[in-house]
């Protein structure tokens, strides 16, 4: 699927080892889970593949994950995932993964919280547990104290009756206090646009796009299909402190790359995680 805006042809992105510089565009998937059903190594594969060929850039995937979910641990720890190695970063919540020798993405830590009203509040670019079950501004505030990117993702029946109201109030009250919104690429292109991201654009609040891929194999090369495109040039050992900065201040339009899922295919990725569930007790088979 081709982007917005065509991209400029580019090189394929090197860091620069004399002067520590990396290169953009950097194409940044904001909102990325890595299930067990997934095959590392072709979740990896995809996601370098799709930030190149999408949005001509090197791809680089926050991670957002949940209670119990260890996986930027585990890469970090073993140091390999097939033909992939794994750098640490002088930040200890960035790594950079190469393949075959060359830089071809760069993975920031990051979680996902369940708050008291049964919402999501993602927490961009830290390596740290959060309590599950606070009220979401709480849950913002605990994010914010971290030093991490606070940002209330889009859910697919979630932003209606009480709880889209919940969001409404949210926006409100703190569209002038740094809140970020989450767009989802599992929402359908044809699909409607939740009037929330209306509202958040009249405040002027960020609105990030992510793939947020379901919890099914067939989505395992989802990664880096959609996302936020970062111009510039970017120093090594702080690109994940630049990279939160920029995307805090990227606004309702950011610059993107990718798309939403066509209507079918959104439809498909329901259903069968319905059927998943049903038939397969989660496991992600399909």
């Amino acid at each position: 699927m081709m982007s917005i805006t065509e991209p400029p042809p580019a090189t394929e992105p090197q860091a620069s080892e004399q002067t520590g510089l990396i290169p953009g565009p950097l194409c940044v998937d904001t909102h990325v889970h890595v299930y067990r059903a997934f095959d590392h190594e072709t979740f990896l594969d995809a996601a370098a593949d799709n930030a190149k060929r999408l949005g001509r850039g090197l791809g680089v995937i926050m991670l957002t994950e949940t209670r119990g979910e260890h996986v930027f641990r585990q890469w970090h720890d073993r140091n390999r995932v097939g033909a992939w190695t794994f750098n640490p970063n002088e930040e200890d919540f960035v790594m950079f993964a190469q393949r075959d020798g060359e830089l071809a993405l760069a993975v920031i830590a990051g979680r996902q919280i369940i708050t008291q009203e049964r919402l999501e509040v993602l927490a961009l670019g830290v390596d740290a547990e959060f309590e599950y079950g606070r009220p979401i501004a709480e849950t913002v505030s605990a994010v914010r104290g971290r030093d991490a990117l606070p940002v209330v993702p889009y859910g697919f029946g979630k932003w209606t009756g009480e709880r889209g109201q919940i969001i409404s109030r949210l926006i409100e009250l703190h569209a002038d206090h740094g809140l970020v919104l989450g767009d989802n690429g599992g929402r359908p292109t044809l699909g409607p646009r939740p009037p929330h991201f209306d509202q958040a654009a009249a405040h002027r609040v960020t609105i990030l796009p992510g793939t947020d891929p379901l919890p099914l194999r067939s989505c395992q090369r989802q990664a880096c299909r959609f996302g936020v495109r970062l111009d510039g040039t970017f120093r090594r050992e702080t690109l994940g402190r630049e990279v939160k900065t920029r995307l805090a201040a990227a606004g309702p339009v950011p610059p993107r790359f990718g798309d939403h899922v066509s209507l079918p295919r959104a439809v498909y990725q329901q259903l069968a995680l319905r059927l998943d569930r049903k038939l397969f007790k989660g496991k992600g088979v399909l």
